[in-house]
């Protein structure tokens, strides 16, 4: 947190996206640690940009990439009654 702030804007996009996304904002308040991000593809890198805000004012922005987790593969697969057909 910085000292005076009065909270913060965060906004996210992908920048390897298979399909263009607009990106997303919020905004948090001053004692705000942790934001969950949702809608974020599998195997994806986002640019994650943060500024506090002093009432109208705006900092310099923070900006960060990370890249989300694969999908996880399919598990306790099983096979019954196979035939030449199915």
């Amino acid at each position: 947190p910085v000292g005076g702030a009065t909270g913060y804007t965060l906004s996210y996009e992908p920048i390897n996206a298979t399909e263009p996304r607009k990106p997303k904002e919020m905004r948090v308040g001053p004692t705000v640690n942790d934001v969950q991000l949702t809608d974020l593809f599998p195997n994806t890198e986002y640019a994650v940009t943060v500024q506090a805000a002093l009432h109208d004012l705006a900092s310099e922005p923070v900006t960060a990439r990370e890249v989300t987790l694969p999908l996880p593969k399919p598990r306790d697969l099983r096979l019954r009654d196979v035939t030449h057909s199915t």
